[in-house]
């Protein structure tokens, strides 16, 4: 399914069913607003990005050590490192990250097919947009010179839809990713590890 609006139809629940479309059929949204964003995805034509062969992965922790996630999260990041370093032709660095000037240094010396961001997300209701805590500084993308074609984004809230919010997703996108993965809903954190 193709979505074209500002409502999540992923998350919608049909009669007689107990679990979310998205969890029935793939689910593909693309947001209306701002419609110039719109109008440059539909406009342009994405190059092809194969991970057959390998791919490198940026685990970018921006949680500061002093966080009380930080040493959870480091848990799951390490797993997933090794997991990941014992595939034929496939790396994974985790790196601390403490600004986005650093996280542009980080980009700028290896050429990751794959980036994680760890960190904490947020919405600012009065300036309508939404973005990450990029060690102690908050950000929602602008600053970032180059992204790797996929973003995964281990963040609460950083992709409201129906506000008309500009979100750090959406500017990853216009960055140059083809595809970014972040939530739409603040999550509790304690509950859900």
């Amino acid at each position: 399914v193709t979505s074209f609006c500002e409502v999540p139809l992923g998350l919608t629940i049909l009669p007689g069913r107990s679990a979310p479309l998205a969890c029935q059929v793939p689910v593909m949204h693309q947001s209306l607003t701002p419609l110039t964003r719109a109008l440059q995805a539909l406009a342009k034509r994405e190059p092809m990005v194969y991970f057959k062969s390998g791919f490198d992965l940026l685990i970018a922790e921006c949680l500061e050590k002093s966080d009380p996630i930080h040493s959870n999260a480091a848990i799951g990041w390490q797993l997933i490192a090794e997991l990941v370093n014992s595939i034929p032709g496939a790396s994974c660095d985790v790196l601390q990250i403490g600004s986005s000037a650093h996280l542009n240094q980080v980009l700028k010396s290896k050429q990751y097919g794959v980036m994680l961001i760890s960190g904490h997300g947020y919405y600012d209701k009065k300036n309508n947009h939404a973005g990450m805590v990029l060690g102690s500084s908050h950000s929602i993308g602008i600053e970032l010179e180059r992204v790797p074609p996929l973003v995964l984004m281990s963040a609460c809230h950083v992709a409201p839809r129906g506000y008309g919010a500009v979100t750090i997703a959406d500017i990853l996108l216009a960055k140059g990713a083809l595809a970014v993965l972040g939530t739409l809903i603040p999550v509790n954190v304690n509950r859900n590890c």
